[in-house]
This record gives structure tokens, sequence and C-alpha cells, in this order.
């Protein structure tokens, strides 16, 4: 409820104003009788849900409709998906074709309890090096793991090493894969056993700094990017189209989306900015405006800031109730001056952004030449791994002059290789493969950040900035102004802009 309301003061609308409420997955969790309990809307006739089997088609929805084509093929690859056959299968790796206005699903895998998701194999591997989120148990108070952090295997793929003695654990035929359960535990306990000398547990060293566990995270992301390319593959025989849409929590794996990029026929990839489940929510609304309501208006999702906006008099507020800072306005160039200088920067501009990555809404900026700028942020502000890299933001009309980049990435959801002569330029958003997760920052994109990395680039020639999500450790992406202001307060950041604002602590070494 809080999140509806949200949206709902976000968007200015009453929620009896609202012409339909779509739910997914709902026949199953039996959440469609749940929404006419207990959502506050008088009209319960405006309650509907998604067909089944809904998950991947929300999946489905969530993308095409964002993207801005008029005809895409459609791959729809995460953990979970919707029950079948009677609550025995469950889908795994979905596959449509969109065409104008209607979106048609072409095939599914779907599997039994014998089998995994590209999503569950890669959780698999995450979990057994360390990568999960503790969550408590309402019920028992008990600790456990909970959610994978699939991003952290995804980087530290980059410092493995293929070991030839390990065999595919992925099998590919006619099109579909195969993923046994059994095989691949079987499989990672025999490469674990075979080890000499076995890798360390229950050490002071972590798992990631250990060569086999770099391996087995290398062995997990080629796995996927091989068995997603095949997929990828076959679904461009059967369509013929140009155009790929990917969705599901699988397509925020910049690596793999990259592969598929560049080593299938596909000539434009779109990758809906929150294509994990957080996406779904657009999916059921886009469903309900076409098939339910018959809307026919297309509108491509080229913005993603799109939280609520907070004005000059609350942030004012803010600062004026806030101990321990001093504030003032500032300009664009100052700031740009700032970073040149080796500052970091918290960045708080409008509202905030749809999806898990920071755009240049809630982020920290930072000198991408400063190699120094990496390790401060990962040891002394976001308090995370030595091994996982910072993403530049660069003017698109210029990323050509410093990446291997064959289209844009406004959602940060691709990697390319940076220049050769350039890994020297920008050292703290080259990763050590050579690579970089890249955003392009389009010219008619977010005006504030825009100026910003035009001015850094007068300034120091180099036309982008390092950014990542304002947060630290453990904590979700700053929302409010007092969030905000929290970051800065406990942590190393030298400064925050604050909407047109630098608020700087007063016991600052700058003061």
């Amino acid at each position: 409820m809080k999140a509806i309301t949200y949206c709902l003061d976000a968007a200015g609308v009453g929620i009896d104003e609202v012409d339909l409420v779509l739910g997914n997955k709902a026949a199953e969790d039996h959440s469609l009788q749940l929404l006419r309990e207990e959502l506050p809307i008088k009209d319960k006739n405006k309650i509907l849900q998604l067909p089944e089997p809904s998950h991947h088609l929300a999946h489905a929805y969530s993308t095409y409709f964002c993207s801005p084509f008029e005809e895409s093929a459609i791959m729809v690859v995460d953990g979970w998906g919707s029950a079948t056959n009677r609550g025995k299968d469950i889908e795994s790796e979905s596959f449509f074709l969109g065409r104008g206005n209607s979106i048609q699903r072409l095939y599914s895998r779907n599997r039994d309890k014998s089998q995994l998701s590209l999503g569950l194999f890669y959780d698999f591997f995450s979990s057994r090096l360390g990568f999960h989120l503790p969550f408590i148990d309402e019920t028992s108070g008990s600790f456990g793991a909970g959610f994978t952090e699939p991003g952290k295997t995804m980087g530290l793929a980059a410092f493995g090493r293929h070991r030839e003695d390990w065999d595919s654990v992925i099998q590919h035929d006619n099109g579909m894969i195969s993923i046994g359960y059994k095989e691949v535990v079987s499989q990672f306990l025999y490469w674990k056993a075979m080890e000499k000398p076995p890798p360390v547990e229950n050490s002071e060293t972590p798992r990631y700094e250990q060569p086999f566990w770099k391996d087995i995270a290398y062995k997990a992301q080629d796995e996927l990017e091989n068995a997603l390319v095949y997929l990828a593959n076959h679904l461009f025989k059967i369509t013929k189209c140009k155009n790929l849409c990917l969705a599901g929590g699988v397509s925020l794996n910049v690596s793999a989306n990259s592969k598929i990029l560049k080593q299938t026929p596909f000539e434009n990839i779109y990758t809906q900015p929150a294509a994990n489940d957080g996406g779904n929510a657009i999916g059921c609304a886009y469903y309900g405006y076409h098939e339910c309501l018959g809307g026919q208006e297309r509108l491509a999702l080229n913005s993603v800031y799109i939280g609520r906006d907070y004005s000059d008099e609350k942030v004012r507020s803010c600062l004026i109730a806030e101990k321990g800072i001093i504030w003032r306005e500032t300009s664009t160039l100052e700031v740009a001056g700032l970073l040149a200088e080796g500052k970091l920067v918290g960045w708080f501009q409008g509202g905030s952004e749809f999806g898990p990555r920071a755009l240049g809404h809630r982020s920290i900026l930072a000198d991408p030449r400063n190699p120094k700028s990496k390790i401060i942020l990962n040891e002394r502000i976001k308090c995370r791994e030595s091994f996982r890299p910072f993403a530049p933001a660069v003017l698109q009309e210029l990323a050509g002059d410093f990446f291997e980049l064959p289209c844009p990435s406004p959602f940060m959801l691709l990697v390319s290789d940076v220049k050769e002569d350039k890994k020297k330029v920008i050292p703290s958003v080259t990763h050590v493969d050579g690579s970089a997760r890249i955003q392009t920052v389009a010219e008619d994109s977010d005006r504030d950040f825009r100026r910003l990395i035009e001015a850094f680039y007068r300034i120091t020639g180099v036309p982008m900035v390092l950014n990542t999500s304002l947060n630290l450790k453990g904590e979700p992406i700053a929302e409010t102004p007092s969030d905000a202001l929290n970051c800065l307060l406990r942590s190393e950041l030298d400064c925050l802009v604050l909407s047109r604002y630098l608020v700087e602590k007063t016991n600052s070494p700058n003061m």
C-alpha cells in the first residue's frame, strides 16, 4: 500500500480515478481475491488478472511496449515464471513475437522440479560463492540465505579462467536447453573435490579472492552466455526479425546482453531498465491498456526519471532542519570543477529512476581518470568487494571515441570493450578484462546530468563521469532529500549536490 500510495501521489491521482488494476500471476496465488479485499477502490470490477500463464506474459509486455520497435522478437529469461500443467511445471524461458499493438507467444520451456531455469542456474553458483542477502524469517526470527546477488558473480567472472576439464552442464538441443538440477550439483561437487589444493573454507580469506571460486564465477557466466546466445539464434531463425526485446531478471546481466548483440543476427536490442520482476507492473499496465481497454497509442520509454519530484521548498526545509551541514547555491560548472579536482560528489536531482540502476538522478559521481576513485568508493563509501566495477556515463555522440559500442546504451545494460589507447585514460571505469558497463547520455536526455558531463568534458577533455548509485552498503538507493543527506553525513563523500544546492559537512576538511 505504501508503494501504491507513492505512485498515486507522484501522479496526482486518486485511487478511484484509476481505470483498471491488473494482477500478475493472480490465478495461482489467489492475489485477485486479496486485491479485491484489500485495495480501497470503490469499484472492485476494475480489478482484473492477466490470463495464465501470466508472469512471462507481463515481462513480454513490459519490454516490447516500452521499446521503439513496431516489430520485435521477445525473449524472457528469469528464475521463476507462472505454474503450468496444473501446477506441475513452471515457465523457465519464454519466446514471443510483438507486432504493432499485439504480442503472440511462440513457445516456452516449462521445467519440472528436476530442472533448473537459467535464472536459478546462475543463482545456484551465486549462492555457492556466498553472494546472497540475509533475510529474517518473520515467524521464527531466524536468519538464512535470502536473495542472491548475481551482479557480483558477473563482476567476478572477469577474474576467472576457462578450465578445459570442466564439462558443460547446460545441454543445447533443437533450439531448447536442458539444465538438470542433480547434474549441476554433482558436477560442482566433483570440481570442488578434484581441486588441488582444495578451496579454502571457513577462513578469513573471502571466497572471491581464491582462484577456484573465481573460475566458478567464470564458468557460470560463460555457460549462461552460451545458452542465451544459442536461444537467441534459434529465436531469430523462427522470427527473422532484426529487433530483439529482452526481459526477466537474467536480462540485467549486461555481459550476456552484449554477447547476444555480438553473436546473433539481431541488429537492435532493447532491454527495459527494470527488466526484473519490478518491471512487471509496467507490463500489467500495458496489457490492461491495450488488451482490456483497447488503447492504441505507443510510447517508447525514453526517460526513466518517473519518481516523485521534490519541490525547492521541500529541499530547503530538509536542509534547514539538518544539523552538521552548510549549504549554498551552486552551478554546473562548479560541480564539474569539483569532480575534476578528484572530489566524490553525491548527485540528487528531480524524480528517482525506474529500475535498479542509478542513471543520473540518484548518483555518486567521480572522475573516471582518477584510479583512486574506484578504490575509495569501494572501500570507504560503498564498502563493497574490490573486484566490482563502476560505470561511465558518457556523452552518446562521443562514446565511440572511447568504447567499441555498436549502439546506444541509455539504461546501463550493455558492456563494451574500452579502446586500447583509452584504458589508461579512464582507469576507474575500466574493468580488469578491459570492458566497461556503459550509460550513454543523449542530447535529448536529462538536461542537468547532460550539462554536467558537458562541463566536465570542457574542463578535462574526457566526455564522461563515473556514475554509481547514491546509497551505502545494504541500503536502497536514496529516494528523498533526507535519504541523500543521510548518505552524506554517514560516509566519506566530499559533498552533495541536492537540487541546486551544494551541501558539505561542517567537519569537512574543505571547510
